[in-house]
């Protein structure tokens, strides 16, 4: 006992500055690890973020085909007239997208108003360039726009006017920016996917050894491949047709 308070005696009198190098572990400078991770952060926190913006378009109204196809003859008359913008280009993707349907090219389209209105809406969409953030449209090249005023389904002015309430493109679409990260994300809410999105009877064992009956709902109807792989045109889109393969290999040849 006398030894260990000998020794405890002798560090108490030592300096303030011998004590804090014999206790280093607990009273010296912090280590040079700490120091390149703190740096670390601090050029983490400075680095640029870049944030991705998408741009969506909202369905204000469910609409028909026939709705649709007057809804978009009106916005090709408002952009002859008026010019187009990015907002305007974006609407005319979403048009053209909802004509389709899942269908890959205006040819597939068998009504005759919705080829031409899917073929002037391609040709805007390939034709226009130089488009930037403002809100100025821009007016089309006189190329496209003595290509559109070739088409029927395209109203005139007077008629446009008239259809200004009932059928114009801000009744029935939105545009709007929408954050990736909003969009993409998962609400806290939803539930993933498990077991109970079976149907019934999924789960039985006997389903193994059972066919399924053949339903029209399920199979669809029977398909004639030979009409689908034609080109379905009419006589009196024949014209238009040839007007808009000239535009197209005359803009795009020159890309």
């Amino acid at each position: 006992m006398k030894k260990k308070m000998k020794v405890l005696s002798s560090l108490s009198n030592k300096p303030p500055l011998l004590r804090k190098k014999r206790t280093g572990l607990l009273l010296g400078p912090a280590s040079d690890d700490s120091l390149t991770t703190s740096r670390k952060n601090l050029e983490k926190e400075k680095e640029p973020r870049e944030i991705a913006v998408l741009l969506t378009v909202r369905t204000r109204l469910t609409f028909s085909r026939k709705q649709l196809c007057l809804v978009t003859g009106n916005f090709l008359r408002k952009v002859l007239s008026e010019g187009i913008n990015l907002n305007g280009l974006v609407l005319a993707e979403s048009l053209l997208s909802f004509l389709l349907g899942q269908k890959l090219s205006p040819l597939d389209l068998k009504d005759e108003r919705e080829l031409q209105l899917a073929l002037a809406l391609q040709s805007l969409i390939f034709g226009v360039k130089d488009l930037t953030l403002e809100d100025k449209e821009i007016v089309i090249s006189e190329r496209i726009q003595s290509f559109l005023n070739t088409s029927r389904y395209i109203p005139s002015k007077r008629t446009s006017s008239s259809w200004a309430q009932k059928y114009s493109i801000e009744k029935f679409f939105q545009v709007r920016a929408v954050l990736e990260e909003e969009l993409f994300s998962r609400s806290s809410h939803s539930i993933p996917y498990d077991s109970y999105c079976k149907g019934y009877g999924e789960s039985h064992p006997s389903r193994t050894h059972q066919k399924t009956r053949i339903s029209s709902e399920l199979d669809g109807e029977e398909v004639d491949f030979e009409r689908e792989r034609s080109i379905f045109i009419p006589l009196t889109s024949i014209r238009f047709y040839l007007l808009y393969q000239d535009l197209e290999r005359e803009i795009l040849g020159k890309i």
